[in-house]
């Protein structure tokens, strides 16, 4: 049990890492956060798991609900 508790924290903390690596520069811009910060906090966070899983919940409270709400700056967008 306590095995499978462990896996489940492992993965949730590589998918916040996987998603923090694959949003774009201008999203974490416009909403005003340091990627390195959380990129290097979260991979920390995979051989350190109580971090891991903490600042995996903290990305996807804290962090997670800027990018995706719109902010109507055009700056960083693309052009088609």
């Amino acid at each position: 049990m306590l095995t499978a508790i462990i896996v489940v924290c492992y993965l949730i903390t590589i998918a916040a890492v996987i998603d923090a690596v694959r949003r774009p520069s201008y999203v974490w811009v416009e909403a005003d956060r340091n990627r390195a910060y959380w990129i290097s906090g979260l991979v920390f966070g995979l051989l350190f798991l109580p971090v891991g899983i903490l600042l995996a919940i903290a990305y996807a409270v804290g962090v997670l609900p800027r990018m995706t709400e719109p902010t109507g700056s055009d700056a960083f967008r693309r052009r088609p």
